[in-house]
């Protein structure tokens, strides 16, 4: 996987809690609310790969990445970049939509 498709943390990031769920290193002050909607894409991705059957390994595959990094991504321990989600969403035979309000 290349360093571009997602932003591996530090030991010290994950230990503290800093990590894309909880606060990230580029917004320590962000609020639960704040979460939703990166919460909403991870549910929303887990529950297209768990209807279609497949394992985080069999769409590691097809995204062209490691088991481990789609566990972490579900996990909430990945901030995953743009292209990282649409490769997912694509390899799901689905579309990345993002709505600005």
């Amino acid at each position: 996987m290349k360093e571009t498709d997602a932003k591996r943390f530090s030991k010290q990031e994950t230990a503290s809690g800093r990590t894309g769920f909880n606060q990230t290193p580029k917004n320590p002050g962000l609020k639960q609310n704040e979460l939703a909607p990166r919460l909403e894409v991870v549910e929303q991705l887990k529950a297209a790969r768990k209807a279609q059957e497949l394992t985080q390994e069999a769409l590691a595959a097809r995204v062209g990445t490691k088991k481990s990094n789609i566990s972490r991504f579900e996990s909430g321990s990945y901030n995953p970049s743009l292209d990282f989600l649409i490769k997912i969403a694509k390899s799901l035979g689905k579309q990345l939509q993002i709505r600005v309000k």
